[in-house]
């Protein structure tokens, strides 16, 4: 979503008023809305339907945040295989205080988190008491407000609350989702049933332009 909005905005300030609106939908929902036709594309992190379009037009970091007062900053991917899949039951386990250990993770069906089980999960199940956030927004709140919180929020949407955890060493920035060396990145897809043509296809090229080394 702060993806979207923030090139949108920044294709509108070169291109002029787009020839296209950009609406925030569940995932699911814009799936399905493109497949009827009432939508042009999507913007995902998450591959297509089979036979559809798909260009990649930005990176997008998976980042791990934790409570202001926790002064763990650092872990490994197994690290997070263990806390957000409840096997590790409070932060003393890793140095820090007895703090219960609450993951926060997004809804089913979300692609950060579809990336999340299938790069550090690998087909183990996220914690039965983990907290459901349906949006970076609400991610970050609820780790605000529980002191032995984890969550998980995209790269694009963090802000000054935000405080990022330190993967495999890599803190995520511009710089280390670019060149690879944060572990923990998705492509941004746009996707559509049909190769987009006109001022859609137009913002496609210049999305591309600016990911080009």
């Amino acid at each position: 979503e702060a993806f979207a909005v923030r090139q949108f905005t920044a294709w509108s300030q070169v291109a002029g008023v787009p020839e296209f609106d950009l609406e925030i939908w569940p995932e699911s929902a814009a799936f399905e809305a493109a497949d009827e036709g009432d939508v042009a594309a999507v913007l995902v992190l998450q591959s297509p339907p089979e036979g559809w379009f798909a260009a990649p037009v930005g990176v997008e970091g998976i980042c791990v945040i934790v409570n202001a007062e926790n002064p763990l900053r650092a872990f490994s991917l197994e690290d997070l295989a263990e806390l957000f899949g409840g096997r590790s039951q409070t932060w003393e386990e890793f140095g820090g205080a007895s703090e219960p250990v609450q993951p926060v993770i997004p809804l089913p069906g979300d692609g950060l988190r579809a990336g999340f089980e299938e790069k550090v999960m690998r087909g183990a199940p996220l914690s039965g008491g983990s907290l459901l956030a349906p949006s970076a927004e609400a991610a970050i709140t609820l780790v605000a407000e529980h002191p032995g919180a984890i969550g998980l929020i995209p790269f694009n949407s963090a802000d000054d609350r935000a405080r990022l955890a330190r993967i495999d060493g890599v803190l995520p920035a511009d710089a280390t989702l670019q060149d690879g060396r944060y572990p923990l990145t998705l492509p941004i897809l746009l996707i559509s049933p049909e190769e987009p043509e006109g001022s859609i296809r137009d913002w496609i090229v210049w999305l591309q332009a600016r990911i080009s080394p």
